[in-house]
């Protein structure tokens, strides 16, 4: 018997319907999944880690909108701060922010100030740090960005996940008058320089 008729006889390599896929086939499918799968992870993980990006600055974007809204809304500065409802705490915004209505204006938050707004911590390890606005940042009755002693205070926060500092971090610039625009971190115009702020 020659090795072609042993082969033609040989179950794994014959391709009928009563055998279904030949051991080589098999084995072309495998390598070719394999090959797709070292291109497509790397891609799926940078996908993932775009999506929480934009929903964290997006959503972070929504927070400071809402404080700069209900302070033109009462009339009275509200300010934010990295912290939880128990009060402000450090310069990573990153664990968690609060907005609370700062009666005494003077960007901490007592006992007696209203808590209008928590924000959870950011997932997948991402920060959030600002060099202008490292402890508070606070609106005036106009919507404008204001220093503890009422004048005009622009600055930006810088978002970043674990690839670091450049087109896939997101700053988000605070005007003088208050409003937010989003940048890519390492554009023209972002205000930072470094994942730590300017």
């Amino acid at each position: 018997m020659s090795v072609l008729q042993a082969q033609r006889s040989n179950q794994f390599f014959l391709n009928s319907k009563g055998y279904g896929f030949s051991l080589i086939e098999a084995l072309v499918v495998i390598a070719l999944l394999a090959i797709f799968a070292v291109f497509a992870i790397p891609m799926f993980g940078d996908l993932t880690q775009n999506n929480r990006m934009r929903a964290q600055v997006s959503n972070l974007m929504g927070q400071f909108t809402q404080a700069r809204t209900e302070a033109m809304r009462r009339g009275f500065r509200v300010t934010m701060c990295p912290g939880t409802e128990s009060g402000c705490s450090g310069n990573q915004w990153e664990n968690g922010l609060i907005a609370f209505v700062d009666i005494d204006t003077d960007g901490v938050r007592d006992n007696e100030e209203e808590i209008i707004l928590v924000g959870a911590a950011l997932t997948g390890n991402n920060t959030m740090r600002s060099d202008q606005f490292s402890t508070f940042i606070s609106f005036r009755y106009d919507g404008a960005s204001t220093t503890v002693d009422g004048n005009a205070n622009p600055g930006s926060f810088v978002v970043c996940d674990s690839r670091g500092f450049g087109e896939h971090a997101r700053a988000l610039n605070i005007l003088a008058t208050g409003r937010i625009k989003i940048f890519a971190s390492n554009e023209s115009g972002s205000g930072v320089s470094s994942c730590e702020g300017t």
